[in-house]
């Protein structure tokens, strides 16, 4: 007879195994149920998926059968290799897997002959208690036929784009050849400089010529500055250039404007700075800027152009106008090229829409930025911001 105490051992040994046992068997249940959670689920989703052991599938949900078109459960049991090009399959083969999850595209074969682009992440995973590789694809052709068609039809606007710029280009040098000769010829008999006109009636005529020749040869320059900065064939010739002193040459050509449209002009110009530009084509900046606000601003308005220091450390010219102001959509029109904030305005006031258009590109030229701020029936505030390393030096 075994005495008692030896009995005790053997018990908990017994106790011991059956513990064991149940939590090997509960574990087996725990992964059968976590594997059945995990089909019930992947095959639900409208990307492939694929378990691989060695290269070798040994599961694919319904999604990756109609991608490589074929019934379900026809794919267990192929070589990873046969399915995905090489770039692929290098990364979702056995011991080359990449675990960060990283995502490539590349190429689906299928048994017809047929290729699929696809995107790719493999991932390392315990599959019916092994490892195992799980790879999931997302069919991406639509998706790379949009974005060819979508590259394309950029190529062609640019195409198109330039071809306008080179047209735009020749037609305004046709154009100005002769309305030089009419200027000349306008400005001489104006002068009369071969003697005195028969009849001076004749003469508000002639100036009316000669005026309107230079409206539309200013027109044909901008049309021409236009194509050039479209183009990129525009360059600067850069020179220490004295901001306060190029607005105040721009006010001049702009003042007797502004006398016969009733409007005053004011400065606060305490802000004086030498930059690093193209004089000509500052110039040009401020008096297309000018001229705007003085055009839509109303008889009694003021236009006022005041410098200041930016926060960066550059230099910013702010011309207001207490004019007809615009909206944001009206704004965002106006920078286009022929584009004026409302088409009525293109008969109540002349001009072909380009003075903001040619503003901002040369500014943006600069490597600076122009910003406008308006609201309808108070006026506007445009705002030319010179970035610090085109500042030379300050007083």
């Amino acid at each position: 007879m075994m005495e008692p105490i030896a009995v005790i051992p053997l018990l908990a040994l017994a106790l011991l195994c059956g513990f064991t046992q149940c939590r090997l068997i509960r574990s087996r249940r725990v992964a059968a149920d976590g594997e059945e959670r995990f089909q019930a689920l992947v095959e639900r989703i409208p990307d492939a998926v694929l378990v691989s052991e060695d290269g070798r599938l040994v599961y694919a949900n319904p999604a990756a059968a109609e991608l490589w078109g074929v019934e379900t459960g026809a794919l267990v049991g192929r070589e990873m290799r046969s399915l995905l090009d090489v770039a692929l399959c290098g990364q979702c083969g056995s011991a080359g897997c990449d675990p960060s999850g990283a995502r490539l595209e590349g190429a689906a074969m299928r048994p017809d002959g047929g290729v699929v682009t696809v995107s790719s992440v493999c991932l390392r995973v315990r599959f019916g208690g092994h490892r195992a590789m799980l790879t999931m694809l997302q069919d991406i052709g639509a998706r790379k036929r949009n974005e060819a068609a979508l590259l394309e039809a950029k190529e062609n606007a640019e195409l198109a784009c330039r071809a306008k710029s080179e047209f735009l280009a020749n037609v305004s040098h046709e154009l100005r050849t002769p309305l030089n000769a009419v200027l000349g010829f306008s400005q001489l008999i104006e002068s009369e400089i071969f003697g005195p006109i028969g009849n001076p009636r004749y003469v508000p005529y002639v100036v009316a010529i000669r005026t309107s020749g230079e409206q539309l040869l200013a027109a044909i320059e901008d049309v021409l500055d236009l194509a050039r900065i479209e183009s990129g064939r525009t360059g600067l010739i850069e020179e220490p250039t004295e901001i306060v002193a190029k607005i105040d040459a721009a006010l001049r050509l702009i003042r007797e404007r502004a006398e016969r449209g009733q409007i005053a002009l004011a400065t606060d110009l305490a802000a004086r700075g030498v930059l690093r530009a193209d004089r000509r084509r500052v110039l040009q900046v401020l008096v297309n800027l000018l001229s705007n606000a003085v055009k839509f601003t109303p008889p009694g308005g003021t236009v006022r152009v005041a410098t200041a220091w930016s926060a960066n450390g550059g230099l910013d010219v702010v011309i207001e106008d207490t004019g007809i102001g615009m909206t944001p959509e009206d704004i965002a029109k106006s920078l286009q090229p022929f584009g004026q904030a409302d088409s009525r305005l293109a008969r109540k006031y002349e001009g072909v829409g380009l003075g903001l258009p040619l503003a901002r590109g040369f500014v943006e030229m600069h490597g600076g930025a122009l910003s406008i701020d308006s609201i309808p029936g108070k006026g506007t505030r445009v705002t030319v911001s010179f970035p610090a390393e085109r500042l030379e030096r300050a007083a």
